[in-house]
């Protein structure tokens, strides 16, 4: 198993999926071409589905894959599927795999398309699945979970798409729900929830349908940043797909208009087009 694990963690793998990574690039870096080498890893060694969505690995080293049918973990040699079985209740609760998070306790936090969220019990090998009950307030709030946080203190953000922003507190028995209030604007701008990340600040960043949103360390106070067409300095486009916070503490904004970058010293939005320039 220590083999496996030690080949797990040579495994070497470069993989986009619908998760967000940016590589920023001097020019001079590369003006001499480095050879690179890829490894297909398909479904004839036993991979589940070749759209693979997101990619986590655990504190002993395995990879884990989310797909459209099926999480996949990988030990170097072979994959393990993992499918949802409905005479089992403590399988996964569905087959196609939005987000994956590794959690400070070593567990794994799954977010579904359909069968809301996960938890995956690395002592028992169980999963543990939270779901919306209409009935219940203190439940999730929707089924659909692409996007997943956890805060320093090990508290769970749970983005889903049409029931807002989910909070799961350790000591808590159930969710905490922010909701977009048409009369509110100290509120979200939507219920549609793709990404969540947290500045050194504490602030939480939030990517929705309908712009960026940064809910301050307290966590009472909400900032609106949307679109607007006579303001160039301002968001790109307002349907946010994927977050990231980089050393500087900016907030790089991943759009279908294009990419963004916040500065939050100058409080503005810095653009990036398919021809790259600067706007």
């Amino acid at each position: 198993m220590a083999e496996h694990r030690r080949k797990a963690a040579r495994a070497g793998l470069v993989l986009f999926a619908a998760g967000f990574s940016l590589c920023l690039l001097n020019r001079e870096s590369i003006s001499q071409p480095e050879s690179l080498r890829f490894s297909h890893i398909a479904g004839d060694i036993g991979l589940s589905q070749s759209s693979v969505q997101c990619v986590v690995q655990d504190t002993t080293g395995f990879l884990w894959f989310g797909t459209e049918d099926g999480l996949n973990r990988y030990d170097g040699y072979r994959f393990t599927v993992y499918r949802h079985d409905p005479i089992d209740t403590f399988s996964i609760s569905d087959n196609y795999i939005w987000r994956l998070l590794r959690s400070r306790s070593g567990d794994l936090w799954i977010g579904t398309l359909k069968g809301g969220l996960n938890r995956y019990e690395m002592s028992t090998g169980r999963f543990i699945t939270y779901r919306n009950d209409p009935l219940d307030s203190t439940t999730l709030s929707h089924d659909n979970v692409p996007g997943l946080f956890e805060e320093r203190n090990g508290t769970l953000w749970v983005g889903t798409w049409g029931g807002g922003l989910c909070k799961l507190d350790p000591a808590a028995k159930g969710f905490v729900r922010y909701r977009h209030d048409p009369g509110d604007t100290n509120s979200l701008s939507s219920n549609f929830v793709s990404s969540i990340q947290e500045d050194k600040d504490g602030n939480l960043w939030v990517g929705t349908s309908h712009g960026l949103i940064r809910i301050d360390s307290t966590r009472t106070h909400f900032t609106r940043y949307v679109h607007n067409p006579y303001d160039t300095k301002s968001l790109s486009d307002n349907m946010i797909r994927n977050l990231y916070i980089d050393r500087n503490d900016d907030v790089w904004i991943a759009t279908p208009g294009g990419l963004n970058r916040y500065e939050r010293t100058n409080r503005r939005f810095i653009h990036y087009y398919h021809n790259c320039p600067e706007v």
